[in-house]
Parts: structure tokens; C-alpha cells; sequence
């Protein structure tokens, strides 16, 4: 399909706020950031010199899979792997483009840290990190499965990433919920924390893997289950 046409039928239901694509772990939705059709879209609104629209919730492509010739495509070890292993991977899209790259990397870094560099590279050679990958991607759809159980109703997202993206029924607003939960000991983020401008949906981001336990976790879902079902308590100021 055309780029004009992929462009037209994927702003159709966008915002029109303009952000370059989110980290998809820091202040941002869940690790689902934009439909194949709206990643499409960004690409042709690249080649086309105009904003990038907002993205919308969906199984996520890189936006390198549409646009390999023009996207540097970052991938980091300690967001899918382990938090300690500070390691990221570039793939640079010409090889022509390498030594600009790297002049732009030493302004900031002067090179990364030899061990951790050598064990993550040979985790990927021996077979280790895709076996970690796996467990984790295991425990993951374990937890998700946990919160479609607990959650009926009002959450039946699928995948394999460690949070979710809950909208709330209308008596609740995000920011309400979020002070609520955290009364009760649950920690949620509302909507506004992952906000671009005006207008942001009613909704919170729950994270499934900071909690070690899965009874824990299950406990923590039971609560908020059941904060969900009651209405906002009314507080009456009494003027004296």
C-alpha cells in the first residue's frame, strides 16, 4: 500500500498530539506502542517531513521494520534481559553511517564496560540469553493469565510484557484510583504520567513483574479487583 494511504487510514483515529516514539518502559503505556499500520505511518510521515502522530495500543513492530534504511534500531540487555546488565546493541542503517555514529557516541561515552560487554556477548553466543529470554517471557504470560483471571471483565490483554493497561470504569478518574491504591498499598501509575498534552485516557499502568512472588502479586490484583468494584468515597469538608 502506498505511504499516502497508509498515512490517511492511520491518522484517521490518532490524536494529534506529536511525540517522536516513546521509551516503552519509562513513563509509557505498556510495551504495546502502535499498530503495524500506525508504525507504517510514522515511517511515511518521516519521509514526508511532518510530525509524528501519537501512538496507539497494539503488538508493536519496530518502526525499523518499515523504514531499515533510515531508523537506528536500539535494543538494551538490562530492559529484556536483566536490569543489571547495562549493555545495548545499535543496529546502524548503512555502513556508511558507522563512523558518524560513533564520533556522536564518544562526545558522551567513551567505550562500555569490557566485562559486562564480554558475559552479554556470550550469553548470546552460548544459547544463554535466549534461554533467559524465554523464562521470563514464561513468567510473564503466567502473569498476565493471572490478571485476565482476576481482572474479568475488565482487562483480556495477551503477551508477553511485564505491564498492563487498565481503563477504568467512569466513576473512577486515573489520578483518583492511583491515591486510593496507594492507601491500600498497591502501587499503580494513572494515565497522566504517560501523558503527551491534553485529553490522556482513563487509565492506569499496573506492573506485573516488580512484585517477586507470584502470590504476592496475586494478592495485590485481588485488592485493586476490589477497589475497582467500589464506587469513590464522597468527603464532605465540615465548615466549623
Amino acid at each position: 500500500m502506498p505511504c499516502r494511504q497508509r498515512l490517511a487510514q492511520a491518522q484517521a483515529g490518532l490524536s494529534q498530539s506529536h511525540i517522536t516514539e516513546p521509551d516503552r518502559h519509562h513513563h509509557a503505556r505498556t510495551p504495546a506502542q502502535g499498530t503495524r499500520q500506525h508504525r507504517e505511518a510514522l515511517q511515511c510521515t518521516h519521509r514526508r517531513g511532518r510530525p509524528l502522530p501519537a501512538l496507539a495500543d497494539a503488538p508493536p513492530l519496530p518502526i525499523a521494520t518499515f523504514a531499515p534504511e533510515q531508523v537506528y534500531y536500539i535494543s538494551s540487555l538490562s530492559k529484556c534481559l536483566t536490569p543489571g546488565l547495562r549493555v545495548a546493541f545499535v543496529l546502524i542503517p548503512a555502513t556508511q553511517e558507522r563512523e558518524r555514529f560513533l564520533v556522536a557516541l564518544n562526545s558522551f561515552a567513551l567505550m562500555v564496560t569490557p566485562l559486562t560487554t564480554a558475559l552479554a556477548t556470550q550469553w548470546i553466543l552460548d544459547g544463554s540469553a535466549d534461554r533467559l529470554m524465554e523464562g521470563i517471557r514464561k513468567e510473564a504470560r503466567l502473569r498476565h493469565s493471572m490478571a485476565r483471571d482476576i481482572l474479568a471483565g475488565r482487562y483480556s490483554g495477551t503477551g508477553d510484557g511485564l505491564h498492563i493497561w487498565l481503563e477504568l470504569p467512569a466513576y473512577w478518574n486515573s489520578a483518583q484510583l492511583a491515591r486510593a491504591a496507594d492507601s491500600e498499598g498497591i502501587a499503580v501509575t494513572p494515565a497522566e504520567a504517560s501523558a503527551s498534552g491534553r485529553g490522556s485516557v482513563n487509565a492506569i499502568r499496573i506492573s506485573l513483574g516488580s512484585i517477586k512472588g507470584r502470590g504476592r502479586l496475586q494478592a495485590g490484583l485481588q485488592r485493586l479487583s476490589h477497589l475497582l468494584a467500589r464506587r469513590p468515597e464522597s468527603f464532605n469538608t465540615a465548615v466549623v
